[in-house]
């Protein structure tokens, strides 16, 4: 059983386990990595692209690449600027917004503070109205300066009537329709002189 497991067989397409075989063992299925194959050195870069890179000596056969910083060109889309200009305007209208709010707001707190002073106005005034307004002291008024006089149990009478009472829905005269039509056009001419 041990042979076994030390026995690798690869058949193309399959997979045993997880994709992620280690690079390590490719000694041991070697057709199915081969070994990367040396590429052609290129010819010598000019010198003004070349650069020397300090802790990196140059075997023979082996690539060097160098980057050379080149000035990136930056190009901005129309859309992308519109669409800024826009998140702008939008962030600008919400802020003024919010400072009407805040007018309206503070503007709605004092027109509180102005109702709740009225109304304690109001009942003040209401008292002062019915404290005028005293029956007795009206009465006191009229007996002293008007010389009126209270009426006595003799100067009082009441009317009994037998009969019940009864209305009494009169009739209008009916017109005909010809009569309607005469009076309705009647008054439109009458409107129009």
């Amino acid at each position: 059983m041990a042979a076994a497991e030390n026995e690798l067989k690869f058949t193309p397409f399959s997979v045993y386990g997880s994709l992620a075989y280690g690079l390590s063992r490719t000694a041991e299925a070697p057709e199915y990595w081969p070994e990367p194959q040396n590429e052609p050195v290129p010819e010598a870069v000019p010198e003004q692209q070349t650069a020397e890179i300090p802790g990196i000596a140059e075997q023979p056969g082996e690539r060097v690449h160098v980057r050379t910083k080149t000035r990136a060109t930056l190009r901005v889309s129309p859309l992308a600027i519109t669409g800024l200009a826009l998140v702008g305007i939008l962030l600008v209208l919400v802020l003024l917004s919010y400072v009407n709010l805040t007018k309206i707001s503070d503007s709605s707190v004092s027109l509180r503070n102005e109702i709740t002073t009225l109304e304690k106005e109001n009942i003040k005034l209401r008292v002062q109205y019915e404290s005028v307004f005293d029956l007795n002291a009206i009465e006191e008024y009229a007996t002293a300066n008007l010389g009126m006089i209270k009426a006595d149990r003799s100067q009082i009478g009441y009317l009994d009537s037998g009969a019940s009472d009864k209305a009494v829905i009169l009739k209008k005269d009916e017109k005909s329709l010809a009569e309607n039509v005469k009076g309705f056009f009647g008054s439109i001419a009458e409107s129009l002189r």
